[in-house]
């Protein structure tokens, strides 16, 4: 054989010698590449401690800060710490959730980042892990970090101290609490420490600010403590002797009295109760008076902003001691003296003043929880309240009727098959018959790869235009300029399987709500929830076509402008005008006062609009406004509206069925008015309900402590600032903003009109055989003593004060007849007094029909207080059943 054939011959198995060679060799390269990279993220130079607030302690059903301070000794490192969620909201109605945040640490930086997370407990003193994980951009897990969270008991009572000087409160913490059951806890707060989301502030009862450096907070910090405050917290600033440090760095509308300097207190005391009429206190055998002088801080009493009372519980001389302010659903005090220092710390009376405090801050929380059979209305449901978010079932309910229920015709599609047989037919036919060539085959595989381009493209394109993203938003101002509160409820509605990245603008807490108004199963993959700098990425998996996803989300956001009011109420009739300072439009809008409404109609931005209207008013007592409303404009009766549904249509019909979802009445386990369906007060906040900033008894539409509510939509036209984005593109869909702004009103004397209903407060109890249920007071034998403030232009003679003590109104009550039903009491046989301020005795008065009437100047004292008191001591009697008194004004 030729040298030349022989080379031919082996060149094959050459190149296959060759080919086999370098495969080899890429294989042990990718292999070493593999175990390099392998090794390098192990041995990642980031390091991180966790720190998860309030010393892993946690109230049930609460958002919890967890933070994390890293490390970098290495290269630059980009990549995403992770939290897993607990197993009890893994495995309960709610979707799969993990909480991540971004990092980008550079060479040999040091940054702390904080997430925020929900936590509830599957049972009551079981603690949870949770694993915090540092992942890399491929989503490869670098370290991991496991820590345990305790939840507190209910009955727990659970103090933020911000104090430089947290060790000076061993007084405070050894007070004795009315149920021996409950601890009380306190946990030491500084500026790296404090939360910046107010929902996170929700676990305590009450923040003490003492001998703090308050300038070490930031505005975020500020502003989450004053939303706090609005939402219902209580917060107890002390001045003394460093109030220039503790108060002058606080916003003004936080601060109740204008502090000029200190002085001394040199009078002996011998009691310092602020819980007990004047005179009525005796020093005990264990108390001795004290005779040493006390620093104060000496101020007089601030202006009031509108919403808020102001009240003097204290006094010496002019120098109040102690000050009340009521501010949106919370409540200010001020205390001039501290009681952590001497001499008072070691008075012997100063437990007594502690345990005064705490019941005057917190009242029917330190009571016992009802033992018995549970008290129901009697015109709610029979059965447990359902641990759903019952508002937040009814806004997605009202998302998903908002969906088009046909799909539109594909008519770019059917274009796009015509014209493919049009050029496959007779186009073909005529092109080969005119040339006489062989272009058939050309023209076939030429349309078929163009159109099955132009069909790629499209199906692309029709994918991400089918993506719908509805939404409504909850926007709730506040009187005194503070950072409006806002919640939105998005409904997003994805055509098929895969992640969706939905963007929520805004610094805000984010949730996936479960889902109720599908007929799938829930998600079996996680949801990821992204904290980014200036919004949140919610990473949704769509694992079935056609499926909504409802995100709720919340944030305080600073508004420029509001409705400014110049309205005179004479009586049933409203004269005055209303000007927008908003930078957009309100279409449609209505004025609330107590159970009637006016209809005020559409609000251009920087217009005014003249008001000379009636209100319209209800004689049924179980209506709410949002009844009213509907009714009015022509839609079937609020508690019948699930069946409709399905016919919302138009923009007016969305606007009068949110205010049904919001008053409670759009879900299936809707339970009657005022009783499971609203969250006033300090009850326990259900993940997905909105924040309701309405007072007790009244209607959730009403926000407290105002004269008067107007409820308006904004143009959505010219409000794209709370629209979410999905893949970075705003979706088609409606996006409407409810507004509920307080207003003012006055008289044609100029008085300003009172608020239409305040909540009296419990601020002493005596005795053990006292409960409490959630707006329901259970008293054996005993006595309780009530306070509550009223505007000084309030004229008892002329407008009488009418204080309601019926639980669940308007039908009152029934219980479940088992082994612990109670012999329930009759109302009469109830011993009332009311104080008089100028004998300074207790009068007796009558209770008709669970209330009181106050008619009498003498029964309001100097300071604009009102004290009444609940007595019995004959237990044959049973147990009377009382409602939280609401005072109609």
């Amino acid at each position: 054989m030729s040298d030349k054939n022989r080379v031919l011959h082996f060149t094959p198995r050459l190149f296959l010698i060759v080919g086999c060679s370098l495969l080899v060799a890429l294989l042990l390269t990718l292999l070493f590449a593999t175990h390099s990279t392998s090794n390098q993220k192990t041995s990642t130079a980031v390091t991180f401690q966790v720190h998860i607030g309030f010393d892993g302690r946690y109230k049930n059903g609460t958002w919890v800060p967890v933070y994390v301070t890293l490390s970098n000794t290495g290269p630059d490192f980009t990549g995403l710490l992770s939290i897993t969620p607990p197993a009890s909201l893994s495995d309960s109605e709610w979707p799969s959730t993990l909480y991540q945040s971004a990092i980008t640490l550079p060479t040999g930086a040091q940054k702390q980042v904080t997430l925020y997370i929900p936590l509830k407990a599957s049972a009551p003193d079981a603690s949870q892990m949770l694993n915090v994980q540092l992942l890399d951009t491929h989503d490869h897990l670098l370290l991991t970090h496991a820590t345990f969270v305790h939840p507190l008991n209910p009955q727990d009572v659970f103090v933020g101290l911000l104090s430089d000087q947290p060790g000076n409160f061993s007084a405070f913490t050894n007070v004795e609490l009315p149920d021996h059951t409950a601890t009380l806890l306190t946990e030491p707060l500084n500026a790296n420490t404090f939360p910046t989301q107010a929902a996170a502030l929700d676990n305590f009862d009450m923040l003490v600010l003492d001998d703090f450096t308050s300038s070490t907070l930031n505005n975020d910090q500020l502003r989450t403590l004053q939303a706090w405050i609005q939402r219902g917290g209580t917060l107890v600033e002390i001045g003394g002797p460093s109030w220039q440090r503790s108060l002058l760095s606080l916003p003004q509308n936080l601060i109740p009295v204008t502090v000029t300097g200190t002085t001394l207190f040199s009078n002996p005391i011998s009691s310092l109760s602020i819980n007990d009429a004047p005179l009525q206190v005796k020093p005990t055998l264990d108390t001795q008076n004290l005779q040493n002088p006390i620093l104060i801080s000496k101020a007089t009493l601030a202006h009031s902003p509108a919403g808020t009372i102001s009240t003097i519980i204290l006094s010496q001389g002019t120098i109040p001691l102690m000050v009340q302010r009521q501010q949106g659903q919370g409540t200010l005090y001020y205390l001039a003296f501290d009681p952590t220092l001497e001499p008072l710390a070691n008075w012997s009376g100063i437990h007594t003043f502690w345990q005064s405090l705490l019941l005057r801050t917190l009242g029917d929380q330190l009571l016992t929880p009802n033992t018995g059979a549970p008290i129901l209305p009697a015109n709610g449901t029979v059965g447990a309240v359902p641990n759903l978010p019952l508002i937040g079932i009814g806004m997605e309910d009202l998302l998903y009727a908002m969906l088009p229920h046909t799909l539109p015709l594909p008519w770019p599609l059917l274009i796009i098959l015509f014209s493919y047989l049009l050029i496959l037919g007779p186009i073909r036919f005529l092109v080969v018959r005119s040339t006489r060539k062989r272009w058939s085959w050309h023209i076939i595989v030429s349309s078929l790869v163009v159109f099955s381009g132009l069909s790629y493209g499209l199906a692309l394109y029709e994918k991400k235009d089918a993506i719908l993203s509805n939404s409504i938003s909850i926007l709730q101002f506040n009187q005194n300029g503070s950072p409006a509160h806002m919640t939105t409820y998005t409904g997003i509605f994805l055509p098929d399987q895969g992640t969706f990245h939905v963007t929520v603008p805004g610094i805000n807490i984010a949730q996936v709500l479960p889902k109720t108004t599908t007929t799938n199963a829930s998600s079996s993959q996680q949801v990821h929830i992204i904290a980014n700098e200036n919004d949140t990425t919610v990473n949704l998996n769509g694992d079935h076509t056609w499926m909504m996803h409802t995100i709720i989300s919340e944030q305080e956001r600073q508004i420029n402008g509001s409705i400014v009011p110049h309205l005179t109420l004479d009586h049933d009739a409203v004269v005055g005008t209303l000007t927008n300072t908003l930078p957009y439009s309100l279409t449609d809008s209505y004025i609330l006062l107590g159970k009637s409404y006016i209809h005020s109609g559409p609000l251009p931005t920087h217009g005014t609009r003249s008001i000379s209207s009636s209100f319209r008013n209800t004689t049924d007592p179980l209506e709410t406004l949002a009844d009213q409303i509907t009714t009015d404009g022509g839609l079937p009766a609020a508690y019948n509206l699930n069946a409709n549904l399905l016919q919302t249509k138009s923009l007016a019909d969305l606007h009068l069925e949110t205010l049904t979802a919001l008053s409670g009445e759009l879900s299936t386990f809707a339970c009657g008015l005022n009783v499971c369906v609203t969250n006033s007060g300090k009850s326990q906040q259900l993940f997905g309900n909105p924040v309701m900033f309405s007072a007790p008894g009244s209607d959730p539409l009403l926000l407290a402590n105002t004269s008067a509510t107007l409820i308006g939509w904004a143009d959505q036209e010219s409000d794209h600032t709370n629209i979410s984005s999905v893949d970075g593109t705003i979706s088609k869909g409606t996006h409407e903003t409810l507004l509920q702004i307080p207003l003012t009103m006055h008289f044609p004397d100029l008085t300003p009109v009172p608020f239409h209903s305040l909540t009296a407060n419990l601020i002493d109890v005596q005795g053990n055989n006292i409960q409490a249920q959630t707006g329901i007071y259970l008293m054996t034998t005993g006595s309780m003593t009530f306070e509550f403030p009223v505007p000084s232009t309030l004229d008892v003679k002329a407008r009488p004060l009418a204080i309601s003590l019926l639980p669940y109104p308007p039908s009152g009550i029934y219980q479940l007849e088992n082994a612990a039903a109670r012999n329930i009491a009759d109302e009469q046989h109830l011993h009332v007094t009311l104080y008089n301020w100028q004998s300074r005795t207790w009068d007796t008065t009558t209770l008709n029909q669970f209330t009181i009437f106050v008619t009498q100047p003498a029964y309001i004292g100097p300071n604009q207080r009102v004290l009444f008191k609940l007595t019995n001591h004959d237990a044959s009697r049973g147990t009377f059943v009382l409602g939280t008194p609401i005072v109609t004004l």
